[in-house]
C-alpha cells in the first residue's frame, strides 16, 4: 500500500542520516528498508500473471549481493547459498523464454562469466524436507529413483556414488545435450515427481555439479 511504501521510505532516510559512525549498523538499517520496498513490489507482482513478482525477487537477490560487496569493499568475494532454479543460469532452461531472470544470470551478466563460479547439486533418490503445498509444515518425504534419460540418470550411471561434475572442454556429449534437471524446492510432491524436471543444458547452467547418489533429509533445529 502507499502507507507501507511511505513508512519504508522514511526509515530509508533515516538510515542514511546514520552516517558512516557505526557502517554495519547503517548498513543494516538500510537493507531492513529496502527489504520493505521490495516485499511491497514482489507481492503486488503477484497480483498479476507474467513474470514480474520472481524478477523482483531476483533482482533484489542480485542487489542485496552487490550492496554487500560494496560494504566489504573492492575485490570481496562471497558464496551464495540459494536453490539450483536461483543460481543456476536461466538462460540456459525455458524460464528465459517466460521472460524469467535469476541471479546467476545476472550476476554472470554483470560480473563476467569468468568471475562468477555457479555450483549445482543433484541427486538421483532418497529422502527431503519439504511441504505438499505452500504455507503447510514441512515433512520427511522419499524422492523416488530419477526419470530415465535425466542429468540424474546419466550421473548415476556414471557408475559414482559421489561425484563433482567439473563443466570443461573434454565433458562427454551426453553432458551437453538438452535434458530433465529435477528441481525440488520448499513444495515437493514425490507423487508427482515427473512434473519437477527442468528441461536444461547442464553445461550453461553450471560450472560444475556436485552429484550424490543417495541424499537424506535436512533435520530443522527449533
Amino acid at each position: 500500500s502507499g502507507s507501507v511504501a511511505r513508512v519504508a521510505a522514511r526509515l530509508r532516510d533515516l538510515a542514511d542520516e546514520i552516517g558512516e559512525d557505526g557502517r554495519k549498523a547503517h548498513f543494516n538499517a538500510k537493507q531492513n528498508a529496502l527489504v520493505v520496498v521490495q516485499a511491497e513490489r514482489h507481492f503486488r507482482g503477484m497480483a498479476t500473471p507474467g513474470p514480474d513478482s520472481w524478477n523482483e525477487r531476483a533482482r533484489n537477490f542480485k542487489r542485496t549481493v552487490e550492496r554487500l560487496a560494496d560494504f566489504h569493499g573492492g575485490g570481496s568475494r562471497g558464496v551464495i547459498w540459494a536453490h539450483n532454479t536461483h543460481v543456476g543460469d536461466a538462460r540456459a532452461t525455458p524460464m528465459a523464454d517466460s521472460g524469467m531472470v535469476n541471479i546467476g544470470q545476472m550476476l554472470r551478466e554483470r560480473q563476467g562469466r569468468e568471475n562468477v563460479f555457479i555450483l549445482g547439486f543433484s541427486t538421483y533418490f532418497g529422502t527431503v524436507m519439504a511441504g505438499r503445498q505452500w504455507g503447510v509444515p514441512g515433512q520427511v518425504m522419499g524422492v523416488p529413483a530419477a526419470l530415465p534419460g535425466s542429468y540424474e540418470d546419466l550421473m548415476r550411471l556414471a557408475g559414482h556414488e559421489r561425484a563433482l561434475f567439473l563443466h570443461e572442454a573434454d565433458v562427454p556429449p551426453a553432458m551437453r545435450t538438452p535434458r530433465g534437471h529435477r528441481a525440488k524446492g520448499v513444495v515437493y510432491n514425490p507423487a508427482r515427481d515427473h512434473d519437477y524436471y527442468v528441461p536444461t543444458r547442464l553445461t550453461d547452467r553450471y560450472d560444475a555439479v556436485i552429484f550424490i547418489e543417495r541424499t537424506s533429509a535436512l533435520s530443522p533445529h527449533d
